[in-house]
């Protein structure tokens, strides 16, 4: 196939590109354009996302510059943070010894590895598309949104006597777009970002799916047919034993600034030393998972004493993730 007419004004754009990298930390290892530009959903308005690993101790640190006025985004990771994501690959058989950071942390990283993995090439491309397995990355996403839907319909399910009509509606935007999100990365479409979540499932043929979303918008009015279609997808989605056919782990996590504290023989959780809590009264299972966060519980029993405290989940007090593994390997 001969060169088409646009691939020397890429090749000159490549360059450009390469001499935007700052070598302050020296060369870089490996470098990709990504962001939606680099994986074909951006347009002319798009800024240009650049990243690049370099062997040196950098903290992920953005650094922009000015291309032909259009704004170039240069994000710098360390080799090692970079080699570390791949601990992510192995999503949702991992262990969340930190509760909501580690799943932070596994978010962070496999949006990482997909950037890495789908970006075009600048440098360094052989080596590390080996290094990141494009095809693990793939399964990864695919299972941290079919994880993640199941996640947000246990949340959803547990709060709904309990939440405003409004808040209903909010908890079911959330689950129906994990579960969309989880479609389209069965159809190859793994980029995170919301907002291309309409062209990713163009793209994958999903029409009717991208028909949904203006009409599920958190502050948009639902009608009885839009409420229905959210309630086939979350009940499609959420169907099985668990997510990849395996049995699922409860890791539940205190909120940020929460703590367990006994006093007089009662035990509360406290917030910031402000917010206090009497959680004496909750079933020992229960107290066993407020008191040692991070304790994963078979989903049953899991389910149960979420059930138990659902009130302290509605007040941001307590957290949960969901892993197909509990913690032990």
């Amino acid at each position: 196939m001969g060169m088409s007419s646009q691939e020397p004004t890429r090749h000159a754009g490549d360059l450009a590109l390469l001499s935007a990298i700052p070598r302050t930390f020296g060369e870089p290892v490996f470098a990709v354009v990504t962001g939606s530009l680099g994986v074909g959903l951006g347009n002319r308005r798009s800024d240009v996302d650049v990243y690049s690993v370099v062997d040196a101790d950098v903290q992920r640190a953005p650094l922009v510059q000015f291309d032909d006025d259009r704004r170039v985004d240069v994000r710098m990771l360390s080799l090692a943070s970079a080699r570390s994501a791949r601990a992510w690959l192995d999503w949702p058989r991992v262990a969340l010894p930190e509760g909501r950071i580690s799943w932070l942390r596994a978010r962070d990283g496999l949006e990482t590895l997909t950037r890495l993995a789908l970006g075009r090439p600048l440098i360094g491309a052989p080596e590390w598309r080996r290094e990141i397995g494009q095809q693990q990355v793939r399964q990864a996403v695919r299972a941290w949104w079919h994880t993640e839907c199941r996640r947000r319909s246990l949340y959803r399910e547990l709060l709904w006597d309990s939440a405003t009509a409004r808040h209903q509606w909010f908890m079911t935007v959330e689950t129906v777009v994990a579960g969309l999100e989880a479609r389209a990365a069965d159809h190859g479409e793994i980029y995170f970002g919301e907002k291309w979540l309409g062209p990713k499932l163009i793209r994958a043929g999903l029409r009717r799916e991208a028909a949904l979303l203006p009409s599920i918008a958190p502050l948009a009015p639902a009608d009885r047919q839009t409420w229905s279609m959210c309630e086939e997808v979350i009940r499609a989605e959420t169907a099985g034993s668990g997510s990849c056919g395996d049995d699922l782990y409860v890791h539940a996590s205190l909120g940020p600034g929460v703590i367990p504290v006994s006093i007089g023989g009662r035990t509360f959780l406290a917030r910031d030393g402000f917010e206090w809590v009497d959680i004496s009264d909750a079933p020992p299972s229960a107290q066993r998972l407020l008191s040692e966060p991070g304790v994963p519980e078979p989903l049953a029993n899991g389910r149960e004493c979420l059930t138990a405290i659902a009130d302290l989940l509605a007040r941001g007090m307590v957290w949960f993730a969901l892993t197909a593994t509990d913690g032990r390997r």
